[in-house]
């Protein structure tokens, strides 16, 4: 069975996703993967293309999750020169203590 998206509903949601050759998105092997997955969609029916759009639907949010930019944790100077004035050992020399097999 061979569904087109060229008209209705899957149409304007799909619009045409044919592959296209790519140079910049990773050539030949990109081009086989992106036809394996063309020509399955055309196979599916309406069913079964509803699911694969939830699926694709849960793909992009969970995109968008992954590459936000995590908040970085700040402490405060006052607090890191609190718990530094606490030290009765001089940092400097225990730093270049630990990174002397590296130097």
């Amino acid at each position: 069975m061979h569904v087109g998206f060229g008209c209705g509903v899957l149409g304007e949601m799909y619009g045409d996703i044919k592959p296209k050759f790519d140079k910049l998105s990773g050539g030949l092997k990109d081009m086989r993967i992106k036809e394996k997955i063309y020509n399955e969609i055309n196979m599916m029916n309406i069913e079964e293309l509803l699911i694969m759009y939830q699926h694709i639907s849960l793909l992009k949010k969970n995109k968008k999750k992954i590459y936000q930019p995590q908040k970085k944790r700040t402490i405060p100077i006052e607090k890191i020169l609190e718990m530094s004035s606490s030290s009765k050992s001089c940092w400097s020399e225990n730093i270049i203590q630990e990174r002397i097999d590296r130097i």
